[in-house]
């Protein structure tokens, strides 16, 4: 029995330590698929295809990792800005997250593209 208490103490102060790390979001790549990893330090702890994701099921998504106690409350800034890149004679419009490439919206997707960056700084994923 008391193997198992300090078993349990030991749980419970891994998943302290854990807590008290901040998670952060960044694009990747999974089986060729692109994704947005949440991340603690080094280690992927969730994914979502990016494709599926938005700013609120991106909020969503911390929440239940911070529920798990997996992230602590405080949710990473970054710096967010929107682009304009010229790729073979079309015009596109990229958001960068911090200096991470997140996507490409093409130049009639303009407002789309704003109206993401306004949505991830409402969640608290942008400045």
């Amino acid at each position: 029995m008391g193997g198992f208490c300090s078993f349990l103490i030991m749980l419970l102060l891994t998943l302290n330590v854990y807590a008290r790390n901040s998670c952060d979001v960044r694009p990747g790549y999974s089986l060729g698929v692109k994704v947005v990893e949440f991340v603690l330090g080094h280690v992927v702890i969730s994914k979502i295809p990016f494709i599926e994701s938005s700013p609120r099921a991106l909020h969503e998504e911390m929440v239940s990792l911070q529920d798990m106690s997996l992230c602590n409350d405080t949710i990473i800034s970054r710096k967010c800005v929107l682009k304009f890149e010229k790729k073979f004679e079309s015009n596109y419009v990229t958001m960068y997250r911090g200096t991470d490439k997140w996507n490409t919206w093409g130049i009639n997707s303009k407002t789309r593209a704003q109206t993401f960056v306004k949505g991830m700084k409402k969640a608290g994923f942008c400045l």
